[in-house]
């Protein structure tokens, strides 16, 4: 059974730099807590040293160790997330250009696709596929079914006479 084979043509370049800025910025911001505690346990390290490296300076030290530390607390989550978002927007866009470049000159990446088999049931389930150049709505974006029709207007069958219900008439509201 052949596989249906497909190739990535171009990368939209907006869409790779909304998800670069948002994965750079967190992985920045991460990176800038890890930094903050290296930095606090650094510092840590030195005041409890064997070796009095801060006799000269007392208690200075000590209130300038724990406003420095919370403000590097701020400081390097902060600046961390921003220069992450402006890596990650950079590389996108650099990065997305480029492939979209030697793509147009030499062709895009080309993969296969293949069934999934289920491991539970060992059943197979087929990847639905379609022509190149149509697209597939996903599941939420079908249009919803039709609402079901409405029942017709049942008569009282609890009386013996057959006459329709009377209707409103000018005589009944004098």
């Amino acid at each position: 059974m052949a596989h249906p084979r497909y190739e990535l043509k171009r990368i939209g370049l907006f869409s790779a730099v909304k998800t670069m800025f948002l994965l750079g910025g967190f992985g920045g911001f991460v990176l800038g807590i890890l930094q903050w505690a290296l930095f606090g346990f650094m510092f840590w390290a030195m005041q409890n040293a064997p070796v009095d490296t801060f006799a000269p300076y007392g208690l200075q030290t000590e209130m300038l160790s724990g406003t420095l530390g919370g403000m590097a607390g701020i400081f390097f989550p902060i600046t961390g997330g921003m220069f992450g978002a402006i890596s990650g927007v950079l590389a996108a866009f650099l990065l997305g250009g480029l492939y979209n470049l030697a793509a147009r000159v030499w062709g895009g990446l080309t993969f296969e696709a293949s069934e999934i088999v289920s491991v539970s049931s060992q059943t197979v389930v087929p990847v639905p596929t379609t022509p190149a150049g149509t697209v597939t709505p996903l599941p939420s974006q079908q249009p919803p079914p039709p609402p079901p029709a409405p029942e017709p207007p049942r008569r009282d069958d609890d009386d013996d006479n057959d006459e329709p219900p009377r209707r409103p008439s000018s005589s009944m509201y004098e």
